[in-house]
C-alpha cells in the first residue's frame, strides 16, 4: 500500500490542509503540539475505523476528541494505491 493525498477540511486542529507523500519513505515531523498524532490517528482511523477495539464503545468519544476547533463539520479525505488501484476514503460526519 501506497498513501497518496491526504486532505484535513475539519478534523482537530486541521483545517484546509493536504499533503502528498512520495514514493518510498516519508518522514512527519514536527514540534510537540504540532498534530503529529493527530495526523496518524486520522489515518488509523481512516484505514481500521474510529472506533476502539474491543469496546461496545460508539464512536462519539474519538469524533469528540477530534472534533474541528474552529467548529463546524468534521472532513477529509485518504487516498492511497493498493495493488496498482486507487482508492479515496472520505470522512464526513456533521
Amino acid at each position: 500500500m501506497k498513501l497518496d493525498r491526504l486532505q484535513l477540511s475539519g478534523f482537530g486542529k486541521f483545517k484546509d490542509f493536504e499533503v502528498g507523500f512520495s514514493p518510498g519513505l516519508n518522514l512527519i515531523h514536527g514540534e510537540n503540539e504540532s498534530g503529529k498524532s493527530t495526523l496518524q490517528n486520522f489515518i488509523r482511523g481512516m484505514l481500521f475505523s474510529f472506533k476502539k477495539q474491543g469496546t461496545r464503545r460508539s464512536y462519539d468519544e474519538l469524533l469528540e476528541r477530534y472534533r474541528p476547533w474552529g467548529g463546524g463539520q468534521y472532513y477529509g479525505v485518504l487516498e492511497y494505491t493498493l495493488e496498482g488501484r486507487s482508492y479515496r476514503l472520505s470522512l464526513i460526519h456533521i
